[in-house]
């Protein structure tokens, strides 16, 4: 009697086979991705001359821990923790590269966790969560945002799809972890508040995790509470 209807051998190869497929789509679109983004590197935005700019140039001439010292900005601190450590990373390079690099990367982590969402609706689709992710990344609005404006909507958005992910996969500590991490980012992330009160009553989630969201901003200022 065969306990396997093919040899095992042929079914390790399938399985590297799909797996070098999965990993040669992420690496065409991470080339892909990095290809429409880079005609807007050296585009200088508005926003980047009168306010971006002048916060990096800040940090760069106070020293990296300027964004815990100096009342310079209208942003929540961890923005600025961002902008510290990609000066110390990256010195000598122009500040509106280092600012957008920033933004690229979170690009990417947004792709990631609309990938994970769809796949959890589509999971016996092999295309449906690709395509999502590309498309995300692709998208018109997502390459200007961060590419050409040096905005850090991206950051923020891609904590909130992590939230809706958690939520999906009912890891409810992680849902309401990444809520506060948005939050922290930018107060535009209060526009997903409303869900969470809607699946309080019906009882889809913990009333205690509510707790870890403002625990979390919380935990966020405390370097910038502690240098006073």
């Amino acid at each position: 009697m065969r306990l396997f209807k093919q040899p095992p051998w042929q079914f390790s190869f399938q399985l590297c086979s799909a797996y070098m497929k999965v990993w040669l789509f992420w690496i065409n679109l991470f080339i892909l991705a990095l290809i429409v983004r880079l005609p807007w590197a050296n585009f200088i935005s508005q926003d980047y001359e009168i306010f971006l700019g002048f916060w990096y140039a800040f940090i760069v001439d106070n020293g990296y821990f300027a964004a815990l010292k100096y009342d310079f900005h209208n942003y929540n601190p961890p923005y600025l923790y961002l902008l510290s450590l990609g000066a110390l990373l990256f010195p000598g390079y122009k500040g509106y590269i280092v600012i957008k690099f920033i933004s690229v990367v979170f690009d990417f982590v947004l792709a990631f966790f609309v990938y994970k969402c769809v796949r959890l609706k589509y999971s016996q689709s092999e295309s449906f969560p690709y395509l999502a992710a590309a498309v995300t990344l692709l998208f018109p609005t997502v390459i200007l945002n961060s590419s050409a404006w040096s905005q850090s909507d991206s950051i923020y958005t891609a904590f909130l799809v992590a939230c809706l992910y958690g939520l999906l996969s009912r890891r409810q500590a992680w849902a309401f972890i990444a809520f506060g991490l948005s939050l922290s980012f930018k107060p535009q992330a209060l526009f997903l508040a409303p869900l969470f009160l809607w699946l309080l009553t019906k009882r889809q989630v913990n009333w205690r995790y509510f707790f870890l969201s403002p625990l979390v901003y919380l935990v966020t200022l405390l370097p910038t509470w502690i240098i006073g």
